[in-house]
């Protein structure tokens, strides 16, 4: 919210909400959420140890990851005011978007590819700690 005295959401806020919103309006049943809990916990540390390209790749190649993994595409290539504009436009648009970001860390300078690294482990690990507090395991 913007208005006298007050500031703008953080980046932090803005992507916390974009994954809240995204998981609470996703109707998750109970497998798909512990299935996207197990692939968010080994997400940040994935990314640390393989890279963003190889994680994207690996994504994009599981047909039976769940589709809330889209979401590090979506916030990447759409919702992230950092890189807004800076991923290439395809003709083609049966590419997925795990697709469209595989082939952007392919294009990018080595620069925006670690930028764009950390962001992905930000989100990841915001995303596993919403995913925890929305479906949390009983005990």
């Amino acid at each position: 919210m913007t208005g006298p005295g007050k500031e703008r959401t953080s980046l932090g806020q803005q992507r916390m909400r974009f994954v809240y919103e995204r998981f609470t309006r996703s109707g998750v049943s109970k497998d798909d959420a512990k299935t996207l809990k197990q692939v968010l916990k080994g997400l940040p540390v994935s990314l640390r140890t393989n890279g963003l390209a190889v994680v994207t790749a690996r994504l994009a190649a599981d047909r039976d990851v769940y589709a809330g993994e889209y979401l590090l595409a979506e916030w990447l290539l759409k919702e992230c005011p950092l890189f807004a504009g800076m991923a290439p436009q395809f003709r083609d648009n049966k590419s997925s978007g795990l697709q469209r970001l595989m082939a952007w860390c392919m294009e990018m300078s080595r620069l925006e590819y670690e930028a764009v690294q950390q962001e992905s482990m930000r989100l990841a690990e915001q995303a596993k700690l919403i995913a925890e507090a929305l479906w949390p395991e009983k005990k």
